[in-house]
């Protein structure tokens, strides 16, 4: 038996003899060597097999590239000889070689962490940077360091993720702790206090609707960063823009006390604001009086005399209210995003892809004319447009910015890119057009398209100005709130509402907003707001893809829908 297993383990350990191995690469460490001037450091080099095994017996050689800089003898220790600076440093044993950086730098000097000191709300989080510094505040780069809490009851550290020079600090209860970052015998105290940090005011309900001598309480509230209700330890004080009309009592409760109207109900704590629009009487019905399909419905207008035009995918239709029924079709060959209607009602610019406008007569019902658009080119296609005040020249808004365009002779005589412009009005009665878009609302003449004023606002998707020209309207997607400006000032007026919103109409009397929300993946809605206060009066469910929205001489909105994603076809709203 004691000579079978002695067979065996040789047996065994012939069977693992593979023969010489072949070296297949030097490994030097460290990787990026760093000397402080003066001194010195050992360099190691392995030899190792293709599986990064070490092979022992093989000699290794060093050399410098800079020796004014370093050097190193055969056993790889350098030498700081001269000033800072870097050397190429070479391990070589037979035909293999190994090449690291080699620095002489200046030693650490400082650890700076920014920011230097943090406030945070409960729950949230931040990060600091972490840098190492020489005493000529030159980056050490490589230089370890750890991190820790003084109280992680009250603020937790963590290395970040995803920036290896970068530590998380994440408040875990209310009070103070100092997050302390060492390297070496360096080390840098950042205070963080975590408190509950006021951000904005709510006031509930968010709009109110009153009979005349109604009355309703409000509510107001301090939102702290995290999204929970917070107090100051002092109460909210409360105005009424419009004491003839509507009170409010300090405790909140708004009264009607007026004729009909409207006010902006303001509470204040400290620096924060919230207000409350109001309105009082009776507000459009919001009833859908028909509905007709056209698929795509996609751009509309309306005359004063109640005719109403929409432009589809190929077609130009229209019909003469109080009846909803198309009494014409006229074939245009182009995709249509707007319709624009001259100031004597006998000619309409649908304006779309290529050639860009198409000119149609509104006595006949057929295409006269088309008129080249050249910003964007074909495949952008133009999305909307206005004509100047006598209907002599046509600005067209693209996806690239904006053309203006004699109407007659089809030249253009200008333009600016400006990005999209998704929307162009004209001013009731002065010779300005508006145009709106990423760049927010732009104030152009009307005959030569030279931009007067912007009014900033990020991605405007649609406006309109008020029949008196003393205000425009703008509502956005992605930023919630319908944003408002004294033309005559040229100033911003508190936010209407907080609705967002794809375009939007007026009533012709000027009291009334009709915002439509058209997108996939959201419900497609008309909501009708005071636009004297922003007060949301009525909501209706549109179910399409909502493209534009237009008000009748009548109070009547028109509201096109395109067909939406899986095929459902599009149609025509009329809603009063």
């Amino acid at each position: 038996m004691r000579v079978s297993f002695l067979a065996a383990v040789l047996l065994a350990a012939c069977g693992e003899d593979l023969g010489p191995r072949v070296p297949a690469a030097i490994v030097v460490t460290p990787s990026s060597p760093r000397v402080v001037p003066a001194d010195t450091l050992r360099l190691t080099a392995t030899v190792v097999d293709a599986a990064g095994e070490p092979i022992v017996g093989h000699t290794v050689t060093f050399r410098s590239s800079d020796e004014t800089v370093l050097t190193v003898d055969d056993a790889g220790l350098l030498t700081s000889v001269g000033p800072t600076g870097a050397a190429r440093i070479t391990a070589a044993s037979g035909d293999i070689t190994a090449e690291v950086e080699a620095a002489v730098a200046l030693p650490p000097s400082s650890v700076v962490v920014s920011p230097r000191s943090v406030t945070l709300n409960p729950v949230e989080q931040t990060s600091l940077a972490v840098t190492v510094t020489d005493a000529n505040a030159q980056l050490v780069p490589g230089a370890p360091f750890t991190f820790e809490s003084s109280d992680p009851t009250v603020v937790r550290v963590e290395p970040s993720q995803f920036l290896p020079d970068y530590i998380d600090v994440i408040a875990v209860g209310v009070g103070a702790a100092t997050v302390t970052v060492t390297s070496g015998g360096l080390s840098t105290d950042v205070p963080v206090t975590v408190k509950r940090i006021p951000f904005h005011a709510l006031v509930m309900p968010t709009s109110l609707v009153l009979s005349p001598g109604g009355a309703q309480q409000a509510t107001a509230a301090l939102i702290d960063r995290a999204g929970a209700e917070m107090d100051l330890g002092e109460p909210f004080t409360w105005s009424s823009s419009n004491e003839a009309v509507i009170t409010v009592s300090q405790s909140g409760m708004v009264t009607s006390v007026g004729p009909e109207g409207s006010a902006i109900i303001t509470a204040t704590v400290d620096t924060f604001t919230a207000r409350l629009g109001v309105f009082v009487g009776t507000p459009p019905a919001g009833e859908k009086l028909a509905k007709v399909e056209l698929d795509p419905a996609v751009g509309a207008a309306v005359t004063p005399d109640g005719r109403y035009f929409v432009s589809t995918d190929g077609n130009f239709v229209g019909g003469q209210l109080p009846a909803f029924a198309f009494s014409f079709q006229t074939p245009t060959g182009q995709a249509g995003n707007e319709v624009v209607v001259n100031p004597a009602g006998t000619r309409a610019y649908v304006i779309g892809t290529h050639p860009g406008v198409i000119v149609v007569d509104l006595a006949t019902h057929t295409v006269v004319d088309s008129i080249p658009v050249h910003m964007g080119g074909d495949f952008n296609g133009s999305l909307s447009g206005a004509l100047s005040e006598d209907g002599s020249i046509l600005t067209v808004g693209t996806r690239l910015g904006f053309e203006v365009i004699d109407v007659a002779t089809k030249a253009s005589l200008g333009g600016a890119a400006v990005g999209p412009v998704v929307k162009v009005t004209h001013h009731p009665t002065r010779p300005l057009l508006y145009a709106s878009g990423r760049a927010g609302v732009l104030e152009l003449d009307d005959r030569s398209g030279a931009i007067i004023r912007r009014f900033s606002a990020p991605d405007v998707e649609g406006h309109v100005v008020s029949p008196d020209g003393a205000r425009v309207y703008a509502v956005t997607f992605s930023n919630g709130g319908v944003r408002v400006w004294n033309l005559e000032t040229g100033t911003p007026e508190p936010t209407r509402s907080d609705i967002r919103g794809t375009d939007v109409a007026i009533s012709p009397d000027g009291r009334f907003l009709y915002s439509i929300l058209g997108a996939f993946d959201v419900e497609n809605t008309l909501t009708i707001l005071d636009a004297a206060s922003g007060a949301v009066l009525r909501e209706v469910v549109l179910g399409g893809l909502a493209r534009r929205v237009v008000v009748a001489p009548d109070g009547t909105a028109i509201i096109t829908n395109e067909t939406q994603e899986g095929g459902v076809p599009g149609w025509v709203d009329f809603v009063r």
